[in-house]
């Protein structure tokens, strides 16, 4: 129990502004996943930067250990329809952010 109350701490600490950045991809999430990108306004691409951001400061932390591939269309819509459009209702904030590099950056 300790243990898991140290990681969501980590967490915490890691990502205070994650919910921000989450909300805004809550709203542009089926044209990130189109690969739209060449109509992509900077402010939505200063969210991907900041889930870039983010992935990276809980790879620094220990909390992400290894890259999850490229997600395929199947499973990202499985994903969706299991914890919410842009996976609001993960149960980790760093599991929902792995997933989410996943599907948006990861080539």
């Amino acid at each position: 129990m300790e243990e898991i109350k140290g990681i969501i701490s980590k967490e915490e600490n890691a990502v205070p502004d994650f919910v921000n950045v989450s909300d805004k991809l809550a709203g542009v999430i089926d044209k990130l996943l189109s690969k739209e990108n060449a109509t992509l306004s900077a402010n939505v691409k200063n969210t991907i930067g900041s889930l870039k951001e983010t992935y990276g400061k809980l790879e620094l932390l220990g909390l992400i250990k290894t890259d999850v591939p490229k997600i395929n269309r199947e499973t990202i819509a499985t994903l969706r329809e299991i914890y919410g459009n842009a996976l609001e209702n993960y149960p980790t904030i760093s599991g929902r952010i792995q997933l989410l590099y996943a599907m948006l950056v990861q080539e």
